[in-house]
């Protein structure tokens, strides 16, 4: 449920329907006992852009067979009468083509031509998302394949509540915890309340707090509008604030700006500061991107262009990456260049990198090359292997050299994986180029994971080398949870083999990187980096939320659950000057300021 609420929260709105909602949903009860007694053949639609109503989903654009050909991705709407019943998603190749979250095809059911129940599915038939209806389609609970309520992927709620117009879209949406308090959504809002068009297609969406007032997102916006073209594109993003005035975001984007070819696929996008000059905001000094694809619509290059249309670099460093593909349309291998259009290493370690994918579309091998075309890469194996088993889960991982020889991983030549009958993983185990046990770089040889009635993960427990409970860096043999209303982590109880309550310190971070700055790249000099975390601790130290100061102030993503969350740490494990920054601190304190190869980063001791 969450891709169909939040996809159209993105800057475009992808795939919507030239029908009409009285043609397509909003059928008498009459009409609808006369289709029983003479029903209608089935019939598809193709559709570009769509929108969910109480009836289901509602197409705002259909296209031609022949461009669907050329396409990135297009939906095939499959109707039962009035009614979409199934929502498949596929490339220009007629292959499906997996979502965000691996999906690659949706069924509905209706109660009397209202929406109940959506059920989304991988390509290999494994139920991937699954949400119920009710309250006339004003209520949606997420819950898993077996029908157990769980949170949503960013695991902050497990309900949303809709108002809805008289067409059946939505105008509020509210979210909720297992306990029935409203909770934020990932965008950093309890409530999105929807601008439409007269065709239902969603023109801009504002953010309010618990109590039903205007708040911003965690981009510092409190309104996203967005606007189309005759083709139903979306061609602009804007941003503004509470006072309904054009805003910037976090990162200096007032406008964003995207282009089409004539399939729909979008070929250009540019980053716009509040006076119209461009910025650099994304994935590093890039303020605009540029696309290609191939004759079936496959997207088989971007490049990375600074303000003045050159060429520029992403935060990995490459300036553009090429890919070609299989005969279904997706990824068979990738390769980045510079700005000169040389081969390039990234900062992951490789410059190029092919993939081999079983019947299913699960990728079966990786293998990997340097700059100068040899195999291999700095940061990990030349070559991957992956098995799955019949219930379409990744039960072993292998990683060999360019030789073709087993290659020990963070301390791993294989992992292997076991899973209950809910498909929770329960247990991983690590073993060297001999297949016996080993351990990983913390010391774990065998992790397991034990999950409470409802499904949700309560403890985990490690075993070393030598199959002992324990894992031989620091001795944690077990990692009991508590968890609050919400299903989420609020504390631990750590234990060694002995049953004995061992302690192990807790933080969490903010950090700074150092970039190299140009005109249209807002990053920042080794000085100002420094001069900014500092300016980041001291409002800290002055009381500021540490989640705010992560968006306002550090460069990494932040995790929705536990933002900036280190885990418990090994202080061993730290850096030289991290270890001594972090060694005397006590709980709630905050560290002085450590320079990394990276940049800065500010720690604070919460356990």
């Amino acid at each position: 449920m969450i891709k169909n609420l939040f996809g159209l929260l993105r800057s475009t709105s992808r795939l919507g329907v030239l029908c009409t909602l009285v043609a397509c949903h909003a059928t008498p009860t009459s009409q609808t006992a006369k289709a029983a007694t003479s029903p209608a053949p089935p019939r598809s639609e193709l559709c570009r852009y769509w929108g969910m109503t109480t009836h289901g989903p509602v197409c705002f654009q259909s296209v031609t067979a022949d461009a669907q050909l050329h396409s990135d991705a297009i939906l095939r709407f499959e109707y039962d009468g009035p009614n979409v019943a199934r929502r498949v998603q596929i490339n220009g190749r007629g292959a499906l083509e997996p979502d965000d979250d691996d999906c690659t095809e949706y069924r509905y059911r209706y109660q009397q031509g209202v929406l109940s129940e959506s059920t989304g599915y991988r390509q290999d038939g494994s139920v991937c998302d699954h949400t119920l209806f009710s309250d006339n389609a004003g209520t949606a609970t997420l819950v898993d394949a077996w029908g157990r309520q769980v949170a949503s992927k960013e695991q902050l709620h497990t309900q949303e509540r809709f108002k809805r117009n008289s067409a059946g879209f939505s105008t509020n949406i509210r979210f909720f915890g297992r306990d029935g308090t409203p909770v934020k959504a990932p965008i950093g809002a309890h409530e999105l309340r929807s601008e439409r068009d007269a065709r239902g297609r969603q023109t801009g969406v504002c953010y309010f707090d618990e109590r039903g007032e205007a708040t911003t997102s965690n981009d510092h916006v409190h309104c996203a509008r967005y606007r189309f073209d005759e083709q139903g594109n979306t061609i602009e993003t804007k941003f503004f604030d509470l006072r309904d005035q054009p805003a910037e975001t976090s990162t200096g984007t007032h406008r964003i700006a995207f282009e089409y070819d004539a399939f729909g696929n979008v070929t250009g996008k540019r980053f716009l500061r509040a006076d119209g000059t461009p910025i650099s905001t994304e994935n590093g000094p890039c303020a605009g991107f540029r696309f290609q694809y191939d004759e079936r619509g496959f997207r088989n290059g971007g490049d990375c262009l600074d303000g003045a249309g050159r060429p520029a670099r992403w935060r990995e460093g490459n300036a553009s990456w090429r890919a070609s593909p299989d005969a279904h349309g997706h990824l068979r291998e990738s390769r980045d260049f510079d700005p000169e259009g040389n081969p390039f290493t990234r900062s992951a370690g490789f410059a190029r990198y092919e993939v081999d994918r079983d019947a299913s579309g699960h990728v079966t091998e990786w293998r990997y090359f340097l700059v100068n075309g040899n195999p291999g890469q700095k940061r990990g194996a030349a070559i991957i292997r992956a098995q799955w088993n019949a219930q379409n889960l990744e039960v072993r991982r292998r990683y060999f050299d360019a030789s073709g020889e087993p290659f020990a991983f963070r301390g791993c030549a294989s992992l292997e994986k076991e899973y209950n009958e809910f498909r929770q993983l329960t247990r991983q185990t690590c073993r060297g180029a001999d297949s016996k046990l080993a351990a990983s770089t913390d010391g774990t040889a065998v992790t397991e994971w034990i999950y409470d009635s409802r499904g949700l993960f309560v403890e985990m427990r490690f075993y070393n080398a030598k199959n002992q409970p324990g894992r031989s860096q620091d001795g944690l043999a077990v990692e009991k949870l508590t968890l609050n209303a919400l299903g989420v982590e609020a504390g631990a109880v750590l234990l060694a083999a002995d049953g004995r309550q061992i302690h192990l310190p807790r933080f969490r971070r903010l950090s700074v990187n150092v970039a190299q700055p140009n005109e249209f790249w807002p990053a920042r000099t080794r000085e100002a980096s420094r001069s900014l975390i500092e300016t980041a601790r001291s409002k800290l130290l002055a009381g500021l939320d540490f989640t705010r100061a992560l968006y306002e102030y550090g460069d990494d993503t932040v995790d929705r659950i536990h933002p900036g969350d280190m885990g418990y740490q090994d202080i061993s494990r730290f850096y030289g000057e991290a270890r001594m920054a972090v060694e005397p601190l006590a709980v709630g304190q905050y560290s002085d300021v450590v320079e990394l190869p990276f940049g800065f980063t500010v720690y604070q001791r919460t356990e």
